[in-house]
């Protein structure tokens, strides 16, 4: 039986469908084609199909990168603007007004960060937003809950001190 496999890999993980877990063990990020170097970086499934993808890592150093990727053409365009601040192991979640909030991760310097950016599709721009209590924190998860409050969980703390983040969750209503 000739039977297709897709794989999907962001942030080091795959997901995989049709694939026995024997399989799906064989599979490394390293198996396949690199297409920009870059790791850690946010993907965004957009309205339209296509990915937003923003920041990440290029030999250990975070970067402002921001492109689209079309996955029926296997094409990735780079957007005329760039996150404000450099960042890898972020998360990029996107809002019910489609707007796509941009939270913490490594910043250019090494450092977990704490800032917020906004980045306006319509627009193609990103705003830094000023939101109290957001701990630094890179590798966390954050969920767009039905009240539009964005729960953040998880993650390394700036020491990069799991225990200490590990029951830390945060809200912030970024509306």
């Amino acid at each position: 039986m000739n039977r297709q496999h897709r794989v999907l890999f962001t942030h080091g993980l795959a997901l995989i469908m049709g694939v026995s877990l024997l399989t799906a063990v064989a599979l490394s990020q390293d198996s396949l084609p690199a297409i920009t170097g870059i790791v850690g970086h946010s993907d965004t499934l957009l309205a339209d199909g296509n990915h937003l993808l923003l920041g990440g890592e290029i030999n250990n150093k975070s970067v402002v990168s921001a492109s689209v990727s079309d996955p029926r053409t296997g094409a990735v365009t780079p957007l005329a603007t760039h996150l404000q601040d450099a960042r890898a192991w972020h998360t990029a979640t996107m809002l019910s007004d489609g707007t796509i909030v941009v939270i913490g991760g490594v910043g250019g310097h090494g450092l977990t960060i704490a800032t917020i950016e906004r980045f306006d599709l319509d627009s193609q721009s990103f705003s830094v937003l000023a939101v109290a209590g957001i701990t630094a924190r890179s590798r966390h998860t954050a969920t767009l809950l039905s009240d539009g409050t964005v729960l953040i969980v998880g993650g390394l703390s700036a020491t990069g001190d799991r225990k200490s983040t590990r029951l830390n969750s945060s809200h912030a209503n970024i509306s």
